[in-house]
């Protein structure tokens, strides 16, 4: 049955995330305890793994697709070829960003605060954090690769064993408790790098375990000319769109470097806690591209096609309830930070903006990341994704920001406008039926 399917990936994974972005939100919340100086430091020092996050995650979306569609087809050869590429490139962009981060910092960080005392916690913050870039993007294929192979529940538990260990040690670290002493920033970080040493470690165990590999290593590693070809066709669009969103992204950092830290310590809670209202869609979404990738695989076209909108109607009144629940929300979550009460006024208001929009990030969601990505139309995807993100997105918030010199959520609102548009136009593609293609076997 195809909801029990779905919810078997989308529920282990949906508890994933919920367990990843509670160990962000925690790492936020002690961290505020430290003031909005230390907060926007470790908000902005965070924007270049954010950044290596949506390579990585554009290089795991785009490769699931083969898998998955290669798993449904059970062709095992190219499945296995495709692990060994995507370890590849996972490599060499975590190293890549290892060596920048490590080199590059003082400059990298100067493009979002102009504060010294704010770029000092930054740096102390990156040049630990450096030491996790490689294990976390490893680690991120090798959950893509059991959750394909319906064992989305392996890095749920890993993700819990990860949560628990990162909260003592935040707790440890940052506040000094016994014979440790208080470390701030640098103990959060450090923190943070032994949970995802443990992360990859364990990942890699489980993955042994679970499936049975060739015996010979080349099988890994011998690509031919088409099979790259293919590989690029389909993932370097979703590479490519999530490279886009990220520049766009970081546009929106630099506004807010510019509006102060008051702004930048705001936008780093408020959009964890939507981070956190989001774990189950993002959970979905990823089902979306898992099962409907599958079933594209194995020639279930027309079963597909019904499914898809069964599984919007379905996102899009649940995304309903959420929104309402976030705005419920929204004035009481400043009151845990160790915030002045005008930046506690600017949190209840970042949270109203970011909860607005809700229901057309979601859909937006699930159309890009899940649907339009399975059915392999993911050219189309990456023109939908950076065209709106920077025609309108990045536009409006310059404008509201630098431009009429708007208040902070009221730039983060004008953002949201980029969903509407977006929305529209991702469910007429869905409509149409023009998203659905199989890659060559």
């Amino acid at each position: 049955m195809f909801a029990i399917r779905f919810l078997r990936v989308a529920l282990p994974f949906s508890l994933e995330l919920l367990v990843q972005n509670s160990f962000v939100f925690i790492d936020s919340l002690m961290i505020g305890q430290l003031g909005e100086t230390a907060t926007a430091g470790v908000y902005i020092a965070g924007r270049i793994q954010f950044f290596l996050f949506l390579i990585i995650f554009g290089i795991s979306s785009g490769s699931t697709v083969s898998l998955g569609q290669y798993w449904g087809n059970k062709n095992y050869t190219l499945f296995h070829k495709t692990i060994g590429f995507v370890f590849l490139c996972m490599v060499a962009v975590s190293v890549l960003f290892t060596y920048v981060a490590a080199h590059f910092s003082h400059g990298l960080l100067g493009i979002f605060s102009h504060d010294s005392l704010v770029l000092n916690e930054a740096t102390v913050y990156l040049r630990i954090m450096i030491y996790g870039y490689i294990p976390q993007a490893i680690a991120f294929i090798f959950f893509a690769v059991l959750r394909v192979v319906g064992k989305a529940i392996i890095p749920m538990y890993i993700s819990v064993v990860m949560l628990l260990l990162n909260t003592l040690l935040d707790w440890v670290f940052i506040f000094g408790i016994g014979f440790f002493p208080s470390m701030g920033v640098q103990g959060a970080a450090l923190a943070t790098v032994i949970s995802i040493v443990l992360q990859f470690f364990l990942s890699l165990f489980f993955l042994l375990c679970v499936l049975r590999f060739p015996k010979r290593i080349k099988s890994f590693f011998s690509w031919s000319y088409g099979f790259v070809r293919q590989y690029a066709r389909v993932t370097a669009p979703v590479v490519f769109s999530e490279i886009g969103w990220a520049l766009a992204i970081l546009m929106y950092d630099f506004v807010f470097g510019i509006l102060g830290k008051e702004a930048q310590a705001s936008v780093s809670i408020a959009g964890s806690f939507f981070r956190m209202m989001m774990v189950f869609f993002f959970g979905s979404a990823q089902a979306t591209t898992v099962v409907f990738s599958q079933m594209i695989g194995a020639g279930k076209i027309r079963k597909a096609q019904e499914y898809a909108r069964v599984v919007l109607v379905f996102i899009t009144a649940l995304s309903m309830g959420f929104m309402l629940f976030i705005l419920a929300f929204a004035g009481i979550i400043p009151k845990f930070f160790n915030f002045e009460p005008q930046t506690k006024r600017m949190l209840t208001g970042m949270i109203f903006a970011f909860g607005i929009p809700f229901p057309f990030t979601v859909i937006n969601t699930h159309i890009i990341v899940g649907f339009l990505r399975a059915g392999a139309d993911t050219v189309f995807s990456m023109l939908l994704e950076i065209g709106c993100v920077w025609l309108i997105g990045v536009s409006s918030v310059m404008c509201a920001g630098l431009v009429f010199d708007l208040s902070p959520p009221i730039v983060v609102l004008s953002a949201g406008l980029e969903e509407v548009v977006k929305g529209v136009i991702g469910i007429t593609r869905i409509r149409s039926r023009r998203w659905i293609r199989q890659i060559s076997q």
